[in-house]
């Protein structure tokens, strides 16, 4: 999770654990306040705070996060889901474990292709690829993130 200072509707988080063997995942929050950074709500792991600034570097800290999830990680099949503080859990865990869980691919929310901007470079056009930066990582994906 990625939050200034702490994990909004904790209470809806408690609840969407509840009851879940904790071997099936583990929680991790970087927050930008590292003072003030409250991830008992969640009972989430604090990582140690990067510097981050919205909208122009969040890249570090969720490498951050990464560098944690991934050395607590003990199976080819993990996934690692970036979620903001303001996240909802919609569904109940089973139904978003079991889609997480049923291949081993990353996921990414591309945008519509009239969102990509075009560049020229010389005599060729590139695309740039718009996508959110909220994405579900596999195990490989991940470890290259923080390599």
């Amino acid at each position: 999770v990625l939050t200034r200072s702490s994990v909004g509707n904790g209470d809806l988080w408690q609840a969407f654990f509840d009851g879940i063997d904790k071997r099936l995942y583990s929680s991790f929050v970087h927050c930008q306040d590292e003072v003030h950074c409250d991830a008992n709500s969640v009972s989430a792991s604090k990582v140690s705070s990067v510097p981050t600034v919205y909208c122009d570097d969040l890249v570090s800290a969720m490498v951050q996060l990464l560098r944690a999830a991934t050395k607590d990680s003990s199976s080819p099949n993990d996934k690692f889901i970036f979620l903001s503080d303001t996240t909802l859990p919609l569904k109940p865990f089973a139904g978003v474990y079991s889609a997480l869980t049923s291949n081993r691919n990353s996921d990414f929310c591309v945008s519509p292709r009239s969102e990509w901007l075009s560049l020229a470079l010389g005599h060729k056009r590139a695309l740039l690829v718009t996508h959110s930066q909220w994405v579900v990582l596999s195990k490989d994906h991940a470890a290259a993130m923080v390599d």
